[in-house]
Parts: C-alpha cells; sequence; structure tokens
C-alpha cells in the first residue's frame, strides 16, 4: 500500500521513501521482538496456554512478514510476490503448529516447570485434548489423575473415524498401562492447590517480578 501511494520508481524522493518505509519495518520488528521477549518471560512465569501459544505463532508470521518487506520491498519483481510469499509463510506456520501438536508442547512445558519448580498450575492444564497425555502422565498424583480423568472418558466414548490419530492412539496406550486412580479434584488433591496462593510457587510474589519495575 505504501508503494502504491508513494513516489514512483525513477522519480525524486523514492529513495528517500524507500529508506524510510524500511526503518518503519526496522521498528516494527523491534516491537514485535519485544513482545515475543515479554511473552516468553510470561511463560517461563506461570506457564503456555493457548492463547500465549497462538499469540506467540502470530508475532513470528509477523516477524517474518517484515523482514520479507524490508528484504524483498526494493526488487521490484519480487515484491510483486510479496502477499503470496506471506500467505505461504502463515500457511508453514500453522502446519509446523499443528504437527508439534500445541496441546503437547502445552504439557511439556508444564512437566518441564514442575521439574525445575516443583510446582504445576492444573488450571492451565484443564481441557487439554488426548495429545497431551504423554505428558500429563509424568505428573505426581492428584494431579496427574485429576487433568486424565476427562480425557479418559473421552477416549472411553470412542470416536468417528475421521477422528481416529495417533495421538488418540497413543494416549489409549498410556491409559491402559496406568489407568486413572481415585482422587479428591475439588481441591486439586491433598494439601494446597498447585499454583494457588497457598502453594509453594507463593513465595514468588514477593521476590522481583518480571513485570514490574
Amino acid at each position: 500500500m505504501a508503494s502504491a501511494y508513494g513516489p514512483r520508481r525513477g522519480t525524486p524522493g523514492r529513495r528517500l521513501f524507500e529508506a524510510l518505509v524500511g526503518v518503519l519495518c526496522l521498528l516494527a520488528l523491534a516491537v514485535v521482538v519485544a513482545a515475543l521477549h515479554r511473552l516468553r518471560l510470561y511463560v517461563a512465569y506461570s506457564g503456555l496456554t493457548r492463547l500465549r501459544l497462538c499469540a506467540a505463532t502470530f508475532e513470528l508470521w509477523l516477524g517474518v512478514l517484515l523482514v520479507l518487506i524490508v528484504v524483498l520491498g526494493p526488487v521490484r519483481r519480487a515484491a510483486r510476490h510479496l502477499p503470496r510469499i506471506a500467505a505461504l509463510a502463515g500457511a508453514v506456520l500453522l502446519l509446523a503448529l499443528g504437527a508439534a501438536s500445541p496441546d503437547a508442547l502445552i504439557a511439556r512445558v508444564a512437566v518441564a516447570q514442575y521439574r525445575a519448580e516443583g510446582v504445576v498450575d492444573v488450571r492451565d492444564l484443564e481441557g487439554l485434548s488426548a495429545g497431551a497425555v504423554p505428558w500429563l502422565d509424568r505428573l505426581p498424583e492428584p494431579e496427574r489423575s485429576c487433568l486424565l480423568r476427562p480425557i479418559a472418558a473421552e477416549l472411553a466414548r470412542g470416536e468417528a473415524w475421521f477422528e481416529t490419530n495417533a495421538a488418540r492412539k497413543a494416549a489409549r496406550d498410556v491409559l491402559s498401562l496406568r489407568p486413572v486412580v481415585e482422587a479428591d479434584c475439588a481441591n486439586g488433591g491433598p494439601g494446597p492447590r498447585p499454583g494457588s496462593a497457598s502453594s509453594s510457587r507463593a513465595p514468588i510474589a514477593s521476590e522481583a517480578h518480571p513485570f514490574t519495575s
């Protein structure tokens, strides 16, 4: 759009216009990098969620788009293909996200956080799909059974042929080896609910928070 309404190629001021557009794209790219860094701090502090994963994917696509504008924008022939390249980059990112199994990635980050800090916020893991079962199975009881029980019930009901996939089969294999056990899920099991104000994560609030100045 900027190229369409700016000075035409070969006219005075065109190079200055392209330089200003390039600077604007670089400044926007700096904003994207800052947003990704801030999102990383959120994930490091309170775990990964579907919303944060979608936000990170969009920010990555926006960063790729800005880099393409800076690199290919001055090249006239390549600039014509920018919309197609941007759409292709978005499709590749979405395919990569689907191949990585978002729910499995969320559960994997939660397990890693539990191993590092000894706590896990089950509220961020509720409602995950069967793809997360192999990772949720590594959590301690009663959190493990509280999170796996709804998934096990959903798998027990069966599914249509087009819903069958490798993740659901792997989940059934895990649950057949280690079935869910009875647990007090109303309070997240005995003791304080992990991630709550009374859990072992609470003392972090008195330390320097990553989002406070």
